[in-house]
């Protein structure tokens, strides 16, 4: 038996949008937001400046 909450069509339908939470969705859009901050510090910093932001990027992720 399949634990609640996982299985293959709760994965599916999360990836898409559908049946989170609203703290899940609020999550989502702190990261995006994150994300976007990131983009526009690095911007223009040509390839080293992509590296540093995806870097960052993936530093925030493992905090949150």
């Amino acid at each position: 038996k399949e634990p609640d909450g996982g299985g293959f069509l709760d994965g599916l339908a999360k990836t898409f949008g559908f049946g989170k939470t609203e703290e899940e969705k609020a999550l989502e859009k702190q990261k995006k937001q994150m994300d976007n901050a990131i983009d526009e510090v690095f911007k223009g910093g040509g390839l080293v400046g992509g590296l540093m932001g995806s870097l960052a990027k993936g530093v925030v992720g493992i905090c949150a």
